[in-house]
């Protein structure tokens, strides 16, 4: 079980990592239209981001406990690569939500700081 917890971690933190960018990318060619615009929505997602890193971890790491007592899953053979894919997968999952929430925000204090003309 700590394999997969270490593993899972990990995934999901380098995936939260690779999503998250793309999603601010993403987010800041559509919603922005001047650099310091882009600067302020993309610092935002990512201060937010990180600030959920913690609380990801150990939402995933309760969850995949959770799953395992309630269906009685085996932590042996390869059920742990599950638990690992599982916790990677809410990891990434909750730290890109609230990335994107924070790159919401971000447009939106951006818009109002630093006005620009949206063509």
């Amino acid at each position: 079980m700590l394999v997969a917890i270490i593993v899972g971690s990990f995934v999901g933190t380098a995936a939260a990592w690779f999503l998250s960018l793309r999603l601010l990318g993403l987010l800041a060619d559509r919603h922005t239209s001047t650099p310091a615009q882009r600067r302020f929505m993309k610092v935002m997602g990512g201060v937010l981001g990180a600030i959920a890193m913690a609380p990801a971890i150990f939402i995933s790491v309760f969850l995949s406990s959770w799953l395992d007592r309630a269906f009685n899953l085996p932590v042996t053979g390869g059920f742990w690569l599950l638990h690992a894919l599982g916790l990677s997968l809410v990891t990434a999952l909750t730290v890109v939500g609230a990335t994107g929430m924070g790159a919401v925000l971000g447009i939106i204090g951006a818009r109002s700081l630093y006005p620009g003309s949206r063509s």
